[in-house]
Parts: structure tokens; C-alpha cells; sequence
């Protein structure tokens, strides 16, 4: 889904449009468009859940041992953890409305 959008009333709308839209091959049930807001809020809400995940933070761990490091699985777990700041900022430089995105605007599953 390529990445479009337009200004409107001096305000940026940035969306996804489906390759369906694009290539003109639109029925009733497809969905054209996507608020970038929405889809970028529920990659980052995905890519900080999966950094916390118990998998990622063992493998981390087993690929922190292999490379000679003392570290322990809480010290892999807590670094991991304090990444949440940072996906905060890519969030607002991304989106910068994405505080006004709530949950009825998110793609449904």
C-alpha cells in the first residue's frame, strides 16, 4: 500500500490506498484507503509488544551470550523495555496527529 495524501484547510491527510484502488479494480467491499495515523500507530503498538514478547528477549539473550557478553536475561529484558521512548518519538515524527487517532480509527483485525 503505497503512501498518499493531501492537504485540506492548511492540515496534512496522509493515507494508504490499496493496490485494488490504485489499479482501478474497486468493488463494494474493498477497502480504498487507510489513515496512515492508523496503520503507522498499529505497527509500532505490534513491533513494542513483540520486543517485550518472552521469545525476543531470549533470543536476544542466547545472541548476547554467543557474542561473549555477561549479560542477564533481566538486564536484555529491561534494555529491551526502554525502547518505549523511542517508539514514542518515530510514533510523533511519523504521525505527528496521532494523538487525535483513537481505537474506532485503528484497522480492524
Amino acid at each position: 500500500m503505497p503512501l498518499a495524501g493531501f492537504h485540506r484547510g492548511g492540515k496534512l491527510y496522509r493515507y494508504y490506498v490499496g493496490q485494488a484502488a490504485l489499479k482501478g479494480e474497486i468493488s463494494d467491499a474493498a477497502i480504498r484507503r487507510v489513515s496512515a495515523a492508523a496503520i503507522e500507530a498499529t505497527v509500532v503498538d505490534q513491533l513494542r509488544a513483540l520486543l517485550k514478547s518472552p521469545e525476543v528477549v531470549m533470543a536476544t539473550w542466547r545472541a548476547s551470550k554467543s557474542e561473549g557478553t555477561n549479560l542477564l536475561e533481566a538486564t536484555v529484558r529491561e534494555s529491551l523495555e526502554r525502547l518505549d521512548p523511542l517508539w514514542d518519538d518515530v510514533s510523533r515524527r511519523a504521525s505527528p496527529h496521532r494523538a487525535a487517532v483513537g481505537p474506532e480509527d485503528r484497522p480492524q483485525a
